[in-house]
Order: structure tokens, then C-alpha cells, then sequence
């Protein structure tokens, strides 16, 4: 998913040079229980768990203790034994009938390439995606393009956030917004109880805050708008 949001950023027209702090490099063996046919034989899957745990990374199972001292025993199968898939797959397991059968018989072992570190947001795992803007491009405009893009391309259960200068401009847009909606809240309560009726306050509100929002244009401006 951060590869798509990455492709996007660098197909877009405000950035480029887009990279991921994610890297799929170390292997890894993935097992799929068939969970079906693992019931009919009455094998669980924490007993699968279990038998992969003992027979690869070993596990403590009792102690014993020799002059005062106890010590843990540990089981673990043959590491010669396991040097590929093919191998794992004839791991034996005991039915609910006694019978012996091979781990491939409930399970499917896969190899898949994974990330050898992953980030960590607010406790969640996470990818950071960075990119540089382009000449003439503005922060604004290459946020604006990610949000819609994250819509686009990202499931529901997937949140964005923004660290840096972009994490910086967003609290700065946040905080305009509060600042002029408060001030607009004032102004209003004002000339409520100057008027002593909210209809009229309301309507001196919406045009003095409609002056402030024309204020900004130059006046050239002003003039060409006028002799069109």
C-alpha cells in the first residue's frame, strides 16, 4: 500500500524522489493451517504452534534439579534436520486417533520476503513515505494531492499522519481556523449584546468578516474588478 502512495507521489506534478523506509529483504516462512481438515483430524492449531516452536526454536518443558541447582529442559528437533521447506513439511503430528500424518497434510508452508526492522507510530506499526518538491511546487498543494491520494488508495482501517514541516503546517492550518472561528464567535457575541438580538448581530458579523476577507487584494485589483 505505501509503495502505491509512494508511485503516486512521484507520478505527481508537486514531488519527486519519493522512498519508503520499508524494505522487504529478510525471507520468511509463512504456514497456512487448513483449519477444516485440521478439525476433522482433531488437531488444533496451537498444537501445530507448539510443534513448530519445539522442533525449530526449542522449548523449556520441565526441570530438573542436580546438587541444589535446577535447570531447565529444553526440546528441540535435529537443526540439521530442517534446512528447507520440503523438510518442515514432513513434521509428524498425532490425530485425535493416535495416527501419525506430516504437517503438509493441514498446512501449506510458504517463503516470503519481509522487513528486517518496522517502524513504530503512536504504537502501531508504520512506513514512512518521503519526497522532495518540486521547483515551483508549494507544501500545501503536495499535502492536499497525498490526502486525496490516501483516500483513493489506502483501506479504511489505515491512518495518515504527517511528521516535520508537513506535521508543522497542518497544526499551523489547524490553528488559523480555530483562531478566526473564535474570533468570529467574539465578534458576534459583541454585537449581540450591542444590538441585544442575535438576527441583527448575525447579519453585521457576516459583513464585517466579509470586508476581512476582501481586504487582502491589492488594489489594482480592486480597480480592474470595478471597470469590467
Amino acid at each position: 500500500m505505501a509503495e502505491l502512495l509512494k508511485q503516486a507521489a512521484d507520478d505527481s506534478p508537486y514531488m519527486d524522489g519519493a522512498s519508503t523506509d520499508y524494505s522487504e529483504k529478510t525471507p520468511e516462512l509463512v504456514v497456512s493451517i487448513d483449519k477444516e481438515r485440521a478439525a476433522d483430524l482433531g488437531i488444533t492449531q496451537s498444537e501445530i504452534s507448539d510443534t513448530l516452536e519445539i522442533m525449530l526454536g526449542g522449548k523449556s518443558e520441565t526441570t530438573y534439579v542436580d546438587r541444589g541447582q535446577e535447570y531447565d529442559v529444553y526440546l528441540r528437533g535435529d537443526e540439521n534436520s530442517f534446512n528447507n521447506i520440503a523438510d518442515l513439511s514432513q513434521i509428524y503430528l498425532r490425530t485425535i486417533n493416535g495416527d501419525l500424518i506430516t504437517l503438509d497434510s493441514v498446512a501449506h508452508i510458504d517463503e516470503v520476503a519481509s522487513a528486517i526492522r518496522l517502524s513504530h507510530y503512536n504504537k502501531q506499526k508504520s512506513i514512512t513515505v518521503k519526497a522532495n518538491l518540486v521547483e515551483g511546487a508549494t507544501l500545501g498543494d503536495a499535502l492536499d494531492f497525498l490526502d486525496q491520494k490516501a483516500i483513493e488508495l489506502l483501506p479504511s482501517d489505515i491512518s495518515v499522519n504527517y511528521s516535520g514541516e508537513s506535521k508543522d503546517f497542518k497544526e499551523n492550518q489547524s490553528s488559523i481556523a480555530i483562531v478566526f472561528a473564535l474570533a468570529l464567535l467574539v465578534a458576534y457575541l459583541v454585537l449581540a449584546a450591542q444590538f441585544e438580538s442575535f438576527i441583527n448581530a448575525g447579519g453585521d458579523v457576516h459583513r464585517t468578516y466579509g470586508c476581512v476577507w476582501w481586504l487582502p487584494w491589492p488594489a489594482d485589483h480592486v480597480a480592474r474588478s470595478e471597470r469590467v
